[in-house]
């Protein structure tokens, strides 16, 4: 089971919805007859007036009556088959798919001979009506939408119940269904064969010229639309190679800085504590006492920086005190309505990457209102719910349109001129601290942005 699940995978949607055409298609037989486009009484109206045009309305209607009944169980039977979808090629598996295809509507036709008392003809026009179908599912269109593959089978068909039109044809067992027949004999009756050969060959050849160019367009957008797929799939990984190179580069050189700080700090807490010890002045201690802490406040922050897995707990308050301090230094007319119900709570993070992605956040919504008019407030609000502590950022500017939306995280995405590495950076930090987010938006009104991470706690706990 585990091996065909590693082979396999089916489409549930277009499974359902090719079932329900398949049992709709059982059903079409009495839903709709021939009695619904009343061939039979333009019978009498063809004797009566040996109208050409009589004689082709009721032909055309047949078209219709065999199409519409028709149409049900052929486009169900190509979901059906379509849904089944392999993730390691395999030419025994388009085998296997065909086989279904062929399969399902013989079955069909036996269901309704058996049902209905009704022969439906399965002659060379059913067998080449399966054939289409074959060959749309050996190309494997995957990436055209199946409402256009379902148009070009239509077309097939329509074009192909012409072909039981035409007198000359029966004697190869093509169209010997019984209104058929009864069309056929009226034009021979009439002497009107050969305008009925050459009027049907004619329209059958418009149909299937007209669906070969349509298969023949689908086939191009596939092809373009895989292309596509890989050139970005390339793309992304390109992408990635300039994230992590980056983010190399940016490691040694915080590296190096990071030792070269470390020296002079390590220093001065030396000074300090041995001022500490000889000194029996109260104030210089004290004084001392918070040079040291300030001292080990700062080794902390530059171990953060140097390993971005290096966390320590910190109050929401004292996170969020970084991040506006550096927002109102660099944007100094912005609006921020910020609002944090749960100060002392502490959240277990990486300070510096925690700050930089918050950073990045609002930075982002300064772009979006700069896009509209420039105005408007950020809202910023910091509270505790049932799963942790939820951070919202929510900006009124330009807003995501929903097909932009599912791309937002997709390393390269910038609606500005960046690199478009922020989102995939921020959606990274946000992981590493086993956090969650997600954006909402709508375009022209608002975006917003909910980051949860882990509540672990209040400060005096």
């Amino acid at each position: 089971m585990n091996m065909i699940k590693d082979r396999f995978q089916i489409e549930v949607k277009n499974l359902i919805y090719g079932i329900c055409l398949l049992a709709l298609g059982l059903l079409m037989p009495i839903i709709i007859t021939e009695k619904t486009f009343d061939i039979y009484g333009k019978f009498s109206l063809i004797v009566d007036d040996k109208s050409i045009t009589m004689l082709i309305d009721a032909a055309i209607s047949l078209v219709i009556l065999n199409s519409i009944r028709a149409l049900p169980h052929y486009l169900g039977a190509y979901l059906i088959a379509d849904s089944l979808r392999q993730k390691v090629e395999s030419k025994f598996f388009i085998i296997m798919k065909c086989s279904l295809t062929f399969i399902m509507i013989y079955l069909v036709y036996i269901f309704i001979d058996f049902a209905y008392d009704i022969k439906y003809d399965f002659s060379m026009v059913a067998i080449s009506i399966i054939l289409v179908i074959l060959i749309l599912i050996s190309k494997e269109l995957h990436t055209v939408s199946m409402p256009k593959r379902l148009i070009d089978i239509s077309i097939f068909l329509i074009g192909l119940q012409f072909l039981d039109l035409i007198p000359f044809l029966t004697d190869y067992k093509i169209g010997h269904g019984e209104i058929s027949l009864d069309i056929k004999n009226l034009g021979i009756l009439f002497g009107l064969s050969e305008f009925m050969d050459y009027f049907f060959i004619t329209m059958t050849f418009i149909f299937l010229f007209f669906g070969i160019i349509y298969m023949i367009q689908l086939s191009k957008e596939n092809k373009i639309n895989l292309l596509s797929s890989m050139n970005m799939r390339a793309k992304n990984k390109i992408y990635k190679s300039h994230l992590e190179a980056l983010e190399l580069r940016n490691y040694r050189e915080i590296n190096n800085i990071a030792h070269d700080i470390k020296t002079p700090l390590t220093t001065i807490q030396g000074l300090s504590n041995l001022a500490e010890l000889r000194s029996d002045d109260f104030k210089i201690k004290e004084y001392m006492g918070k040079i040291s802490s300030s001292v080990d406040l700062i080794i902390d922050m530059v171990n953060e920086l140097k390993d971005q897995d290096n966390k320590n707990m910190t109050s929401t308050e004292n996170l969020m005190e970084g991040v506006l301090s550096y927002i109102y230094s660099n944007y100094s007319d912005i609006d921020i309505n910020y609002r944090n119900n749960v100060k002392d709570s502490k959240v277990y993070v990486n300070r510096i990457r925690m700050t930089r992605a918050f950073i990045n956040l609002i930075e982002n919504s300064i772009n979006a209102i700069e896009k509209v008019d420039g105005k408007g407030p950020i809202e910023i609000s910091v509270f505790k719910g049932e799963d942790g502590i939820y951070f919202i950022f929510k900006d009124y500017g330009i807003g995501i349109n929903d097909k932009m939306l599912s791309k937002i995280w997709t390393i390269g995405y910038s609606e500005s001129e960046s690199t478009g590495l922020g989102l995939a950076f921020i959606k990274k930090v946000i992981q590493n601290h086993d956090g969650s987010i997600n954006i909402e938006s709508r375009e022209g009104e608002y975006t917003k942005a909910t980051i949860i991470l882990n509540d672990e706690g209040d400060v005096y706990d």
